[in-house]
């Protein structure tokens, strides 16, 4: 880039140097959102959810969205045992083809009972990815846009170096660790329910 192209009011080498990976593709996108486009769409982060925003480094982001996941998935987790246990009951009735109309009938209660808050929490689940793929490229935005400022203000460049290197880019390893700790919070969750 230019020496003296800006993003809002900060050079965009230096929002280069600071994103790191795919730093071409988020400028592009930086630049179209400052000539007025609202909409844009991250398809990482409707994927990935909670972990893209802790590969980027956006911990609060991060960490709101992962525990509305949580919190619809401890909701919905009584249901998934009631599904469960209605299969587990229909298994041996089907094994022996000894299955009374009455009991067809029991299972297809407990299944509907227990399938209705399901929809909602994939609905919820759904709705959350939606957030997250509108919603992060604006965040990333905000912080990136935020972190040069400071990163502009610093007079020597072994500082902004470090600053660059302990707040920018991405880390792969800061998103496992979120995903483990996920699995193992949900697993925690899952047993004292």
């Amino acid at each position: 880039f230019p020496a003296t192209d800006e993003i809002e009011g900060v050079l965009t080498n230096n929002v280069g140097n600071f994103i790191g990976s795919n730093a071409m593709n988020y400028i592009a996108k930086f630049k179209k959102a400052e000539r007025g486009s609202k909409i844009s769409f991250n398809f990482a982060a409707f994927f990935f959810g909670p972990y893209w925003f802790f590969y980027r480094k956006l911990y609060k982001a991060g960490i709101v969205v992962m525990t509305a996941l949580l919190a619809a998935s401890i909701v919905a987790s009584p249901y998934v045992y009631k599904m469960l246990e209605a299969y587990e009951q229909l298994l041996p009735l089907l094994q022996t083809e000894t299955m009374t109309e009455a009991q067809l009938n029991e299972f297809y209660t407990a299944f509907t009972s227990a399938s209705y808050p399901m929809v909602i929490y994939f609905a919820v689940s759904l709705g959350l990815q939606l957030i997250c793929g509108f919603a992060a490229n604006s965040l990333y935005k905000k912080y990136v846009i935020g972190h040069v400022r400071v990163l502009e203000g610093f007079g020597k460049k072994q500082l902004a170096v470090r600053y660059i290197i302990r707040n920018g880019g991405a880390s792969i390893l800061i998103a496992l660790a979120a995903y483990f700790a996920n699995q193992l919070l949900t697993m925690i969750v899952s047993s004292m329910l």
